[in-house]
């Protein structure tokens, strides 16, 4: 069981960072943090809708986050009541 909860919390931990770098990736209305990473570099790798891909990905790996968090607690309290 332990094997299962490491490797949700991995998982966990790579959705994260990939939501971050989404979020960092996004051209806000100021041009702030994301004018600092080059903000024209997205638009020349994922072309003109470059806003609506990065806010469908964002949202999409957001809801895998939160699966698997409900999923590595419901096996986390899933171990503790096998003790």
């Amino acid at each position: 069981m332990s094997i299962i909860i490491s490797l949700l919390t991995v998982i966990m931990v790579f959705v994260s960072l990939l939501i971050v770098l989404l979020v960092l990736m996004q051209r806000p209305k100021q041009e702030g943090l994301g004018a600092a990473f080059g903000g024209g570099m997205t638009d020349q790798m994922f072309g003109a809708q470059t806003s609506n891909v990065l806010q469908r990905g964002t949202v999409w790996l957001a809801i895998a986050f939160f699966r698997y968090f409900f999923a590595s607690l419901r096996t986390h309290f899933t171990a503790e009541q096998k003790r």
